[in-house]
């Protein structure tokens, strides 16, 4: 399966647009977001669970890590320590960073605005509460958003805030294959 699989463009994966697809358990399903590959794949997608659903333990070969960066990790974001942001009114939780691979949780306050800036290595943002804007749009909770390589916006929130997932430096990197 081939879904928004060119790197090199800008896509933008809107809530209402959203296409949930049920997966081979029941109660759970997923909402493709990209995919290069079957079962097996670089794939990025949102899983959504049904009250009292689960899946089995089960191991995952996705192509999304990079040599040496396998070791399991789990968080617990709400006892996590926040961190001071680059600008006034952004705070961040850094997630897990890898050889030149950072994720992040990054709140922002109402009405911030970021310095116009370039993703050297591309960007993907998942809009977890609030609107986050930039110069192409505005795009409310459950908005994915991945930039290329090199790509530049100026971001900035307006009265709502909004706290996201952001991902980046992984886009053009060699990943593993199964």
């Amino acid at each position: 399966m081939q879904l928004h699989d060119d790197m090199t463009l800008r896509v933008t994966a809107l809530p209402a647009d959203a296409q949930w697809a049920p997966s081979p358990l029941a109660g759970v399903e997923r909402r493709m977001l990209d995919r290069s590959g079957g079962e097996v794949a670089r794939a990025t997608s949102i899983v959504r669970y049904a009250p009292g659903a689960r899946f089995d333990r089960h191991v995952h070969k996705l192509w999304q890590f990079t040599a040496g960066d396998t070791a399991p990790l789990r968080l617990d974001t709400r006892a996590g320590e926040w961190r001071q942001g680059l600008v006034p009114g952004l705070t961040v939780l850094p997630l897990h960073s890898h050889d030149g691979i950072d994720t992040a949780l990054v709140r922002w306050a109402p009405h911030t605005r970021f310095q116009p800036h370039t993703h050297p290595g591309g960007e993907e943002i998942l809009v977890l509460q609030g609107v986050f804007s930039d110069e192409w749009g505005h795009y409310p909770q459950g908005s994915w958003l991945r930039s290329p390589r090199w790509s530049q916006h100026a971001p900035f929130t307006e009265a709502e805030g909004a706290l996201i997932l952001v991902k980046v430096g992984h886009l053009g990197v060699t990943f593993l294959a199964p």
